[in-house]
């Protein structure tokens, strides 16, 4: 894999979502996670995605994903506890010696009297929530500022700022999200690389015989049938599977997040998508986080990494335990592919 881009090395999470304070560490080029439900693992892939470029639209998107809607009221699930005077803090250390720190904090509509605002609140004030305003503060002790709200009507007013970050993230969850994959795919056709992912899918599903991108969605030529098949009638497997390579081989993206990535997916497809996803990172400079709690994905995934084709990306690639301990809370425990290879050959819990 090449690795000329800055890599995220380590992430500090403070007050979000489930987290406290949590921190993990010598992330690699290819970072499962594995852990209980309810772990935190689908909670770290959106910190880091709502930490890397600071968009105001993120953390609202990220409720929506998750059936809440982009109501300001619901932001408070953002907060840990919903408890709104204790801000979320996220630091992203990076392989370059860049550090960013994130932070969240509502945006209220205060009350007035005799329409005069209140400037100085007590319990007895009534405050509403109308957005989120988010502060990044890089190494160099430059903070950028941004926005985002919803008015009465529901419209959204963001106020962005000029912050770039030399790094792109794509999260890619459980659920099939048409309008963006025909999108990617759309793209992909521009840039002639529609066969890969015709490749890759007929090795998980045979009967694919192409894939046709009309307004109305992305449709398959399949095998006997007279007419084309919407993606959404093969099922979650193939939608997840063709979510992730579209997502890769789009190579818009230096980070990819994947949630669950054995969704709708039968065991004996496993061992093809890890193949389609390194055959496309090989040669991209393109970081992974992948949440499972699957052990026919962990066992594909050491096959996979064990054929000599791919054995040299053994060194690039960690597994992550998450565990509420009785005593210290939330921890991460790291194993290398030997580690992981050896908890599975000897069917050791690993506590997913």
């Amino acid at each position: 894999m090449v690795n000329e881009m800055s890599h995220i090395k380590k992430i500090e999470i403070n007050n979000f979502r489930c987290f406290e304070k949590f921190e993990i560490g010598d992330f690699k080029t290819i970072n499962v996670l594995v852990g209980k439900s309810n772990s935190g693992k689908s909670c770290l892939l959106e910190s880091l995605f709502i930490a890397i470029d600071a968009n105001p639209l993120m953390p609202a998107s990220l409720n929506n994903l998750r059936g809440l809607g982009y109501s300001s009221e619901q932001l408070k699930y953002l907060f840990h506890n919903f408890d709104l005077n204790t801000a979320p803090i996220l630091k992203i250390n990076f392989s370059d010696q860049r550090n960013t720190e994130l932070k969240l904090s509502p945006n209220y509509n205060i009350a007035t009297i005799n329409e005069k605002p209140i400037t100085r609140l007590s319990s007895s004030v009534s405050k509403k929530v109308i957005g989120i305003n988010l502060e990044l503060k890089l190494s160099s002790e430059k903070i950028y500022k941004a926005s985002y709200m919803l008015d009465d009507e529901g419209n959204q007013k963001n106020i962005l700022s000029d912050y770039q970050s030399n790094i792109t993230a794509a999260f890619i969850p459980p659920i099939f999200l048409g309008g963006f994959a025909l999108t990617c795919y759309s793209e992909l056709i521009k840039k002639r690389k529609e066969a890969v992912i015709l490749e890759i899918l007929q090795k998980i599903e045979p009967k694919i015989q192409g894939i046709q991108a009309l307004p109305e969605g992305i449709f398959f030529i399949y095998d006997k049938m007279k007419e084309l098949v919407p993606i959404q009638i093969l099922g979650g497997g193939i939608q997840q599977a063709f979510n992730i390579i579209t997502q890769i081989a789009n190579e818009d993206f230096n980070v990819i997040l994947i949630d669950e990535i054995e969704t709708g997916l039968h065991y004996s497809a496993h061992s093809e998508l890890w193949k389609g996803i390194f055959a496309l990172c090989k040669t991209l400079n393109t970081q992974l986080f992948i949440t499972t709690h699957n052990i026919e994905t962990l066992s594909s995934l050491k096959e996979v990494l064990e054929l000599d084709e791919y054995q040299s990306m053994q060194n690039e690639m960690a597994i992550f335990n998450l565990v509420n301990t009785k005593k210290q809370g939330l921890k991460a425990y790291q194993y290398s592919f030997e580690g992981i290879k050896e908890a599975i050959e000897l069917n050791q819990e690993m506590r997913y």
